[in-house]
């Protein structure tokens, strides 16, 4: 079940923006738009997230588990 749900989500959260992402950046790039709005917001999101799990994985390598 969890999976099954898992699938989806990630497919709804990532999968589907970058379509979007996409499509905005090549109407940008042809022109058809001015400023990538979509773009702009979809880096704004994903970089403090991608930073985030960068510290996480840097932290669990040379810091190890933590135990609470």
């Amino acid at each position: 079940m969890f999976a099954i749900v898992g699938i989806a989500s990630a497919f709804a959260f990532f999968v589907l923006p970058g379509f979007l992402a996409l499509i905005t950046y090549r109407r940008w790039q042809r022109g058809e738009t001015g400023t990538p709005a979509l773009l702009i917001g979809w880096g704004v999101v994903t970089s403090p997230m991608w930073l985030y799990l960068v510290v996480l994985v840097w932290a669990g390598i040379f810091v190890g588990p933590i135990e609470m």
